[in-house]
C-alpha cells in the first residue's frame, strides 16, 4: 500500500524536472525514483534523480546542475574499457579517480554554461561543508589521500585551505586543463599510476594566501580559488557572483594554482608519503570523500518514505491512422440518407433547417464584421508623418502641429478552426442539437474563409476481433508505441466536415450530418451503422491532435488555430505506460481521485507537469497542446442534465456547494443557459452549457400585435436579433473570440 503524495510533492517533482530539462538543453527524459545516487542513461537519454525531497533550494540545484553537467559532456560508453586497460583488479579505485577528476571538468563547464548556477554552487557546497558531508570534522587534511584533496580542492576549496606538496601542484594544472574527456582520462591515468608507483618522499605541504581574495571572475576556466584558514569566506556573494570553484590567472593569462609556496624538504626518512600513506608501493584506494559525500546526500537529502513517481511521455503519433477519412464518412451517410424511405423527407427538412440558418449566419457575418472594425479602429495609432500639412500653414503662430497625420490600423490575424466532438452514448440527448449548431459554426466560417475541420471522437464501431481478449488486443496494439509512452486505447476519429470541398460537395456533406442530427433527436430515424455512440476517449483525441494541428498549420498557414472540444464529460481513462519489458502499466487512476504520484512529459517542449486525477491528465494534455502549437483551446461542456452541469461547476472550479462563489455561478446558469469558467487549468476559454432542449433554437419570425407603434416594432425586432446570438452560446463566443 503506498503513501499517499500530496498535490505539491508531486508538482515540485514536476518543477524540479523542468529544471533539469532546461539546463539540459536537449530532448533528454528526467525522472525521479527512490534511488540513493543519480544516473544517467545515455543510450534512452534518461537522467534518474534521486527524490531529494528535504535539500534546500541550493543543493537541490547544485545536485541537479551537477547531474545535467554528466548528462551533457561525460560519455559512459568508454568508462569500462578505460577502467580495464589500466587497472581492472582495482576497478573501483580507478572509477573513484575518474568521478573526481570528471567531477571538476562538467562542474567548470556547467557553471560556464549558466554563470547563474555559480552562487548556487558555491552555496550549497558550502552548506555540505558546514554539515561535515565530507568527513572533514577532526581530521587533519594533510591525512587524505591526493585523490582526496584534490576532490575537496575542487569543490570546496574557496572554503577550506586544502594542502598540497610542491611536487602536486602540477596536476592541478593538469586537471585545470582538461577541457574534454579524453583529457580527463590522461590525467587519470596519470595520477594513479604515480599514485600505484609512490615511494617515500616527505615534503612540507603548501598551503593558500590567508590574505588572497576570492576571484570568480575566471573567465572559460573555474579553476579553485583562494581562500581562508578557518573555513569562512569573508568576500561579498550577494552579487551572486561568486561559487565553489574558482581560478586565478596571472597577467600572461596563465592559470596559476592557489597554494602558497612552501618548498619541499630533504628526505628525513620517515615512513610517510607525500599524501599520508605508508612508503612502500601499494594500489591506491578510491577518494575517501566522495564515497562521504555520495552516503551523506543519500541518508540526508533521500527520503526513504516517499512515494515513486510514475511518468508517462506523449507519444508521437500519426493522426491519418486513428481519422476515419471525410470521403469514406460521407459515402456512407449519403447511401443511408438517400434510400427511397428517408431522402424525400430528409431532404425538405433540411432545406427548411438551412434557409433559416442561412438568414441567421447572414446576421451574424455582419455583426462580425461591425465588431471586427471596432476592435480594429480601437487598436488603430496615429502619428506624424514629417510632411508639412499646407492647409495648416495659415495658423502657425498659434499652431505649432503643422505636420500632417497618419492613421495606421492594424490587420487582423488570420484564424483557423479545428472541432472535436464527442460522440458518447451519455451524449445522445444533445448531439442532435449539438450537431445543428455545428453546422452553423461552419457554414459561418465558410462565409468568412476560415479553414475548418470537423471530427467526431469515439471508441465504438472499430473493426475489432470479439475473439481477441483485452489484454491480448492491449498487447497488440501497444508495440506502435515506445518504452516510456502513454498508451491510448483504439479509438476514431470521424472527419465530419471540412473547408476543402467544393459548394456542391459541402452542402451534400451538411445535409448527411443534419440527417445524423434527425436521427439523434428523433426516433423515426435510426442511427446508421457505424456511427452509433460509444465512450468518451478525450485524452487520447488531445494527444492525436498534436499531429491533425500540425499539419493543419502548415497545411493553411494559419496564425492561430482555435482548438475545440465539445463534451459531456471526463475521458476515459488512457490503457498506461509501456514499461521497459514491454508491459502497459498503470498510469494514475481511473478514479476521480488517485493516490498515485504522476508526471506527464511532453518530448517535444520538454516540460512535465504534475497529474493527480483523471481530470489532471485532460488539463495537462491541454495545457501541453497549448504549448507545443500556440493554440487557443475552446471547452464547452454540454450538460444534458440540470445535475450534470452543476457538478460540472463544481469540478471546474473547485468551488463545493457551501462557497460563496459556487451560488452566482448556478444562478446565471439557469438564467442564461450557459456560463464562462475563468482561470481553467486547462482550456483557454471553458465553457458550461445546458444540453438537451435547452440548446434547441427558435428562428421563427418575431411577432407584434396588431396596429403596434413604430417604437414597439423596433423593440421586438431589436430583442428578435439579439436573440439570435444570445441562443447560439458556441457560435457568440466564437465570433467574440476571432472578432
Amino acid at each position: 500500500m503506498r503513501n499517499q503524495v500530496s498535490t505539491s510533492d508531486t508538482e515540485n517533482r514536476a518543477r524540479k524536472a523542468n529544471l533539469a530539462k532546461l539546463l539540459a538543453t536537449e530532448n533528454i527524459s528526467v525522472v525521479h525514483k527512490n534511488i540513493p545516487t543519480a544516473y544517467f542513461d545515455v543510450q534512452n537519454r534518461v537522467l534518474g534523480l534521486p527524490n531529494w525531497d528535504n535539500a534546500s533550494k541550493d543543493v537541490f540545484d547544485l545536485l541537479v546542475g551537477h547531474e545535467v553537467g554528466h548528462a551533457l559532456y561525460t560519455p559512459n560508453d568508454v568508462i569500462e574499457d578505460f577502467i580495464n586497460e589500466v587497472d581492472s583488479a582495482n576497478a573501483g579505485a580507478v572509477h573513484s579517480f575518474i568521478n573526481v577528476i570528471e567531477d571538476a571538468r562538467i562542474e567548470r563547464k556547467i557553471k560556464r554554461k549558466f554563470a547563474g548556477l555559480r552562487k548556487n554552487f558555491y552555496n550549497g557546497y558550502k552548506e555540505l561543508l558546514e554539515r561535515d558531508f565530507f568527513g572533514l570534522k577532526d581530521r587533519d587534511i594533510l591525512s587524505f589521500s591526493l585523490i582526496d584533496r584534490i576532490n575537496i580542492h575542487y569543490k570546496v576549496g574557496s572554503l577550506l585551505d586544502v594542502p598540497f606538496f610542491k611536487h602536486e601542484k602540477h596536476w592541478l594544472k593538469k586537471i585545470d586543463k582538461a577541457e574534454t574527456f579524453d583529457s580527463v582520462l590522461d590525467v587519470v591515468r596519470e595520477i594513479y599510476n604515480s599514485e600505484s608507483s609512490e615511494t617515500d618522499d616527505h615534503t612540507t605541504p603548501d598551503y593558500g594566501d590567508d590574505n588572497a581574495d576570492y576571484d570568480d571572475d575566471s573567465g572559460d576556466n573555474d579553476g579553485v580559488a583562494n581562500s581562508k584558514s578557518d573555513g569562512s569566506n569573508d568576500s561579498d556573494d550577494d552579487s551572486g557572483s561568486q561559487s565553489a570553484g574558482a581560478d586565478d590567472t596571472d597577467e600572461n593569462g596563465d592559470e596559476s594554482i592557489s597554494t602558497g609556496a612552501g618548498e619541499e624538504t630533504p628526505d628525513d626518512g620517515s615512513d610517510k608519503s607525500s599524501d599520508g600513506r605508508s612508503g612502500n608501493a601499494t594500489k591506491p584506494s578510491g577518494a575517501e570523500t566522495e564515497t562521504n559525500l555520495s552516503d551523506a546526500i543519500a541518508d540526508e537529502f533521500v527520503d526513504e518514505n516517499s512515494v515513486e513517481s510514475f511518468y508517462g511521455r506523449i507519444p508521437t503519433l500519426d493522426a491519418d491512422n486513428y481519422i476515419r477519412p471525410l470521403s469514406s464518412v460521407h459515402e456512407e451517410l449519403s447511401q443511408y440518407y438517400n434510400c427511397p424511405r428517408l431522402i424525400e423527407e430528409t431532404t425538405e427538412d433540411y432545406r427548411k433547417f438551412k434557409k433559416s440558418v442561412t438568414k441567421t449566419v447572414n446576421y451574424l457575418v455582419k455583426e462580425f464584421e461591425l465588431k471586427k472594425n471596432a476592435e480594429q479602429l480601437a487598436r488603430a495609432s496615429v502619428s506624424k508623418t514629417g510632411v508639412l500639412d499646407i492647409n495648416k500653414l495659415h495658423s502657425y503662430k498659434f499652431n505649432e502641429d503643422l505636420f500632417k497625420r497618419v492613421t495606421t490600423v492594424p490587420n487582423g490575424k488570420n484564424h483557423g478552426l479545428v472541432m472535436f466532438v464527442d460522440w458518447s452514448s451519455s451524449f445522445a440527448d444533445s448531439i442532435g442539437s449539438g450537431l445543428e449548431r455545428i453546422i452553423e459554426m461552419v457554414m459561418f466560417c465558410r462565409k468568412i474563409n476560415i479553414p475548418f475541420d470537423v471530427y467526431g471522437f469515439s471508441d465504438n464501431s472499430i473493426n475489432r476481433n470479439y475473439d481477441e481478449t483485452y489484454e491480448d488486443r492491449l498487447a497488440r496494439f501497444s508495440q506502435q508505441f515506445d518504452t516510456g509512452d502513454l498508451v491510448i486505447s483504439e479509438f476514431q476519429l470521424l472527419h465530419l466536415l471540412s473547408s476543402t470541398v467544393k459548394t456542391k460537395k459541402f452542402d451534400e456533406q451538411l445535409r448527411n450530418i443534419y440527417g445524423l442530427s434527425a436521427s439523434f433527436k428523433e426516433s423515426a430515424y435510426s442511427v446508421p451503422r457505424g456511427f452509433q455512440l460509444g465512450g468518451t476517449p478525450l485524452n487520447d483525441t488531445i494527444i492525436v491532435a498534436n499531429d491533425i494541428l500540425g499539419k493543419f498549420r502548415k497545411k493553411y498557414g494559419v496564425e492561430i488555430i482555435n482548438t475545440v472540444f465539445v463534451t459531456d464529460g471526463d475521458s476515459n481513462s488512457v490503457s498506461g505506460v509501456k514499461d521497459e519489458n514491454g508491459n502497459v502499466s498503470t498510469f494514475g487512476s481511473g478514479s476521480w481521485y488517485s493516490p498515485d504520484s504522476s508526471i506527464l512529459e511532453d518530448g517535444i517542449t520538454r516540460k512535465s507537469y504534475p497529474i493527480g486525477n483523471r481530470v489532471d491528465l485532460t488539463n495537462a494534455l491541454l495545457q501541453s497542446l497549448s504549448d507545443r502549437h500556440n493554440v487557443n483551446t475552446i471547452g464547452y461542456f454540454i450538460g444534458n442534465r440540470p445535475h450534470d452541469c452543476v457538478n460540472a461547476v463544481q469540478k471546474h472550479t473547485n468551488f463545493d456547494r457551501w462557497s460563496d462563489g459556487y451560488k452566482p455561478l448556478v444562478k446565471k446558469l439557469n438564467r442564461e443557459k450557459f456560463i464562462s469558467i475563468e482561470d481553467h487549468k486547462g482550456y483557454t476559454e471553458f465553457f458550461i452549457i445546458k444540453g438537451g432542449k435547452d440548446m434547441d433554437v427558435d428562428d421563427d419570425g418575431f411577432t407584434v400585435e396588431e396596429g403596434a407603434s413604430k417604437r414597439k416594432m423596433t423593440t421586438a425586432f431589436k430583442k428578435h436579433t439579439k436573440s439570435r446570438l444570445e441562443n447560439r452560446v458556441m457560435l457568440s463566443r466564437f465570433i467574440e473570440l476571432i472578432a
